[in-house]
């Protein structure tokens, strides 16, 4: 996740390139100001490269410091290659339905597959959704 310093706005937010790098990779520090239902795998310490405050594990459908669950970057029948969530990853199902049903979303996830949000009560928390299927 590459955002400029400041407060930004986050929801249905699951940028696991920041697994290894923190919260911002571009090195400055970002607050959140999350609106809910993120997936944050590692949010960094103090201040500076990677640093990231604003989002507390539980709160609102918030999971911080959890690891992704993903499976590598792969042709998974997209326009671009996509990772996977693996069986047991936390972001299945965890995402907020109305988020995912609205623009720029849509209701489909990266591939194009319909997410079924409305329906689940809830999509994955990522460019790729199982349609709640683990």
């Amino acid at each position: 996740m590459s955002a400029p310093s400041g407060t930004n706005t986050a929801s249905n937010v699951f940028p696991a390139i920041q697994d290894a790098l923190g919260c911002a990779v571009n090195g400055d520090s970002v607050s959140l100001a999350p609106t809910g239902h993120n997936l944050i795998g590692n949010i960094g310490t103090g201040t500076g490269t990677g640093a990231c405050s604003g989002l507390t594990n539980g709160v609102n459908g918030d999971q911080v410091s959890v690891p992704a669950g993903l499976f590598p970057l792969a042709n998974n029948r997209g326009p671009t290659n996509i990772a996977a969530l693996a069986p047991t990853s936390p972001a299945i199902g965890a995402g907020n339905a109305t988020t995912c049903e609205q623009a720029p979303i849509s209701g489909k996830d990266q591939r194009g597959h319909s997410r079924n949000a409305t329906t689940r009560g809830g999509c994955g928390i990522s460019a790729y959704d199982t349609r709640g299927a683990s």
